[in-house]
């Protein structure tokens, strides 16, 4: 349903959840009924069932927007050693034969073997 790298819903998974609703269909149920008695004036009661769907995208899309810079915010650092300067990376942009300092409360992204030092950690695991 989502995407491993971002936490938020898709775009079309958002605009699928607020148009394909109960509440919709049967508005348009009862609009079409309507229509076919010829009393258009008494389909007025859609306005208020599109600006209420409107509303709820608007709402959730901004939401997602800010869900998704905070979750930028929020991504781990390592501090790594490339060309014998030290420097900080996203977890994911470790590559083979970078050589990680480490600190106290630091995350381990990768396997690999301790050079010198010593190092405890606890082991989590994490079911998405």
């Amino acid at each position: 349903m989502h995407n491993s790298n971002n936490l938020s819903k898709s775009y079309k998974e958002i605009i699928k959840q607020h148009v394909f609703t109960l509440f919709n269909g049967i508005n348009v149920v009862l609009a079409i009924f309507v229509f076919f008695t010829g009393s258009y004036r008494n389909m007025l009661f859609m306005i208020t069932v599109i600006l209420n769907m409107l509303i709820g995208l608007f709402q959730e899309i901004r939401s997602k927007r800010m869900l998704d810079k905070l979750s930028l915010l929020n991504q781990p650092k390592i501090h790594v050693i490339r060309d014998d300067t030290e420097i900080e990376l996203n977890i994911q942009e470790i590559e083979v034969d970078d050589v990680l300092v480490l600190y106290a409360g630091d995350e381990i992204g990768v396997d690999g073997h301790i050079i010198s030092g010593s190092i405890g950690s606890y082991q989590y695991l994490y079911w998405l």
